[in-house]
């Protein structure tokens, strides 16, 4: 018996975000605490918001303490504003750090006393839901305001915690493309990536469902067409919203079917050495690739076709690795880094960081499990050149 989760309401347009009044009021909000980054204040995004909030009779308080990589400090600091102002709902806006801290607060903040790592923790207590989350992203690719995942650092426990529960789950997502049009072409490259990899690596789980794959592999193929030209061009309208549609359908897709080896591998990378977390899928995915193409070809076949490769003819092993060497050139043509040395990994800590990849939730959905021995060398055989 197949069991899909899906959000509430994503609305996705070009200016959607300035109907957030009207639609916050509309779910019988009336005072919510803004979850965003210091950054998207100075641009004067939050302050837009929070006036048309306040137009639409619906008062708010901005909390603007999430960092890249947002910690459990970062939700402790959103959960105190929230209760020192009686906040009735959240609204988060900015890419998947902001997101995932508003969901957080939205969820654990409403029900929980002060220790964040501890209530991340507990299972959800029967009919707990939180309350109301709004999700208005910025940026093209972490789906985050379709799924029920956060991923949250405990800095004492040196941590990624990925935490998976329902309730995390936005009331409402408002996909604005034109937020989108103002991120730098890296930012472009490494959020598009990473909206591929939960596209790629829902497609190849063993629990993908007819309703994870075609949202994958349509996924994919609106990435493979339209990325390049986001990249490009950032004001290309059309190649935004193509763009934001992906990472939506992608988000949709991995929250059913999980993701697989390169998030699994990106997470405790990103942690160790600060680095973006599409750049550490971007890095990992072909050679995860490479080693579940012999147990799935087809299904990396199908990918290839999706990104553009003519594979007619070919068999499937052939054809999967059309799959391996179109991410290649994809990623050779966004600019981001083709070695992990580029990012400052370090040989001695392959062997941690291996073992930590192991004890990821996401290792669970490879399609191919291995030891921490073969995930080592998978880090060894992402162009890394000591």
């Amino acid at each position: 018996m197949a069991e899909y989760v899906l959000p509430p309401v994503v609305l996705l347009r070009p200016g959607v975000a300035r109907s957030v009044g009207q639609e916050v009021a509309g779910l019988g909000c009336r005072k919510v605490l803004i979850v965003t980054d210091r950054f998207l204040v100075e641009m004067g995004l939050a302050g837009r918001i929070q006036d048309n909030l306040r137009q639409a009779g619906v008062e708010s308080v901005i909390y603007s303490g999430v960092n890249p990589d947002p910690t459990t400090g970062n939700v402790a600091g959103g959960i105190k504003l929230l209760k020192e102002n009686g906040c009735d709902a959240v609204v988060g806006i900015g890419g998947g750090s902001a997101l995932d801290c508003g969901k957080t607060v939205a969820y654990i903040g409403a029900a929980f006393p002060d220790d964040v790592p501890q209530a991340m923790r507990k299972p959800a207590a029967p009919g707990a839901g939180g309350l109301p989350f709004i999700a208005i992203p910025t940026t093209a690719g972490t789906g985050s305001e379709a799924t029920q995942f956060v991923v949250i650092t405990d800095p004492v426990a040196k941590e990624k915690m990925v935490i998976v529960n329902r309730h995390l789950m936005a009331r409402l997502a408002l996909d604005d493309p034109e937020l989108t049009a103002t991120m730098p072409p890296k930012m472009t490259a490494a959020t598009g990536m990473d909206a591929l990899a939960h596209a790629v690596e829902a497609y190849v789980s063993p629990n993908a469902s007819p309703l994870s794959d075609a949202l994958a592999l349509k996924a994919v193929r609106l990435i493979g067409h339209n990325l390049r030209q986001a990249f490009a061009q950032g004001n290309d309208m059309a190649a935004r919203t193509a763009m934001m549609e992906a990472q939506l359908l992608a988000g949709m897709a991995f929250n059913n079917a999980g993701v697989g080896y390169a998030h699994a591998m990106a997470h405790p990378l990103g942690a160790r050495y600060h680095v973006h977390h599409g750049v550490c899928c971007s890095l990992l995915l072909p050679q995860v690739c490479a080693f579940n193409l012999s147990l799935v070809p087809e299904r990396y076949a199908e990918i290839a076709a999706a990104l553009g490769r003519d594979v007619r003819g070919l068999s499937a092993e052939a054809a999967a690795q059309q799959a391996v060497e179109a991410i290649v050139r994809l990623r050779h043509d966004l600019k981001l880094p083709e070695r992990l040395s580029e990012v400052g990994a370090r040989e001695e800590d392959l062997l941690s960081l291996a073992e930590e990849a192991l004890h990821d939730r996401c290792a669970l959905t490879n399609p191919r499990q291995a030891t921490r021995e073969e995930v080592a060398r998978l880090y060894l055989g992402s162009g890394i050149n000591f």
